[in-house]
């Protein structure tokens, strides 16, 4: 999103698929939180996964965990679902 506005990005969707009209801007906005959401929640997933694995000495050169972080609080981060259908309906999109 960061190269393209949503207007561009639906623009250039549309004329790949071969139709102007196949999806609003709304719609790209939407994907691309819905996307990025699920690439957050990945990137959580796979630091948890890399701490939980770390040894005593590699966590000693991490230092302390700070008393406030983002990771002990309740994510409104839906979990990654990795469903067929959810696949499918990415596809469809």
């Amino acid at each position: 999103m960061s190269d393209h506005s949503a207007g561009k990005s639906r623009s250039d969707v549309c004329e790949s698929a071969g139709d102007e009209e196949l999806l609003g801007r709304s719609t790209i906005i939407a994907i691309v939180h819905q996307e990025g959401e699920q690439l957050i929640a990945a990137q959580h997933r796979r630091a948890c996964t890399a701490l939980d694995g770390a040894s005593e000495a590699q966590l000693s050169v991490l230092g302390p965990p700070a008393a406030d972080t983002a990771m002990d609080q309740p994510s409104d981060v839906p979990p990654y679902d990795e469903s067929e259908e959810a696949q499918a309906e990415w596809e469809q999109v």
